[in-house]
């Protein structure tokens, strides 16, 4: 019998932000003496269709290789990982309480839970990007304790007529942390993130970059990613894939300037991690980046859309070196206040 089960939708192999903290909550719960299982699933469904085929035979190598365990970050030794092949009571074991973590594991949970247990949802995003509004939005009313990592999500779940309790994302301040002068970084280096789904509006972040580049010729991008572009980069961007914890911790201290021109963000965390390096945030300006990015405050905002006005603010930056350091030191000041400890203890209380 576990204390603690996460439901994850897939695999852990690659970086994905939500997975993250999902793991961090099963460290930080271990520590504490508390027994927990994370279990991840493609809920995949057995049929003689080739692409059922394709994924049963994933499934399998997956088994065997042990590949859906996170390479990229430490989990406890305690940490219960499995890998399991549908989204049914059977394969999620016993346990006082389950944790959904995106709508397609919410049903399960709820079933699962049922009265013997405790059902959560940790609401991480408005995941309209793998489901419609129609099935994301009737997730919010099964039988499950909601918790939202942000109070958009937590607005958008009450606007349903259900009730949602909100813990907002906590940071390890282990991992991110300044160690290169705020003074002192050059202006020109900007950091942004690569994603290939369309939400991340990555084209918007690179056409940005251009733009300033022909105006600021020293310009130089460092872009990161779990996922390689189809694409070549200028020159004058420097492409890390799958950065380990150190160097993605020195390439933003690299950096003076963090770019990110998200549509949509349950929280924005890569812009969060910058800001605990000490960077300056310029950001798109949607409710996931307003939880931490204030304008004029911590960060400067943009339309997502509008990489002639993401240019701009970014030139604002590179002209005025006291605006970049304020934001840059009140943004970090800021995002280290949202520790583990507070997050845990608010979890706990709920379970």
């Amino acid at each position: 019998m576990f204390d603690f089960t996460f439901v994850l939708p897939g695999s852990g192999a690659v970086p994905v932000g939500g997975f993250k903290i999902v793991y961090e909550y099963a460290n930080r719960l271990t520590l504490l003496g508390y027994k927990v299982s994370v279990v991840h699933s493609p809920n995949i469904e057995l049929s003689l269709k080739p692409s059922s085929i394709k994924r049963g035979l994933g499934y399998i190598k997956r088994s065997i290789d042990k590949s859906y365990i996170p390479r990229w970050l430490e989990l406890h030794s305690e940490v219960d990982v499995r890998w399991v092949p549908k989204l049914q009571a059977k394969y999620l074991g016993n346990s006082k309480v389950f944790v959904a973590t995106a709508w397609q594991t919410a049903r399960s949970v709820a079933e699962t839970a049922g009265k013997d247990a405790k059902g959560i949802y940790l609401i991480q995003d408005y995941e309209t990007w793998s489901g419609s509004a129609q099935e994301v939005k009737a997730t919010y009313a099964f039988d499950l304790t909601n918790i939202a990592i942000s109070r958009w999500l937590q607005e958008i779940v009450i606007s349903t007529g259900n009730d949602c309790h909100y813990i907002p994302n906590a940071l390890e301040s282990k991992d991110f942390y300044i160690t290169q002068s705020i003074e002192d970084r050059n202006p020109c280096n900007i950091g942004v993130l690569f994603h290939p789904r369309e939400s991340k509006n990555f084209a918007t972040s690179l056409e940005a970059l251009k733009i300033v580049k022909q105006r600021h010729p020293m310009l130089r991008a460092k872009v990161f990613g779990a996922t390689r572009p189809e694409y070549a980069f200028p020159e004058w961007v420097d492409f890390h894939f799958r950065p380990a914890k150190a160097e993605l911790r020195e390439l933003y201290n690299s950096c003076a300037i963090f770019l990110t021109a998200s549509k949509t963000e349950g929280w924005g965390l890569t812009g969060c991690e910058a800001l605990q390096c000490g960077c300056a945030l310029v950001a798109s300006n949607i409710p996931g980046h307003r939880e931490y990015a204030i304008e004029g405050e911590t960060a400067l905002l943009f339309p997502a859309l509008s990489p002639q006005t993401a240019a701009s603010r970014i030139e604002e930056l590179i002209s005025d070196r006291t605006l970049r350091i304020e934001l840059s030191t009140r943004g970090n000041q800021l995002v280290n206040t949202f520790t583990w400890d507070r997050a845990i203890n608010s979890f706990l209380k709920l379970t």
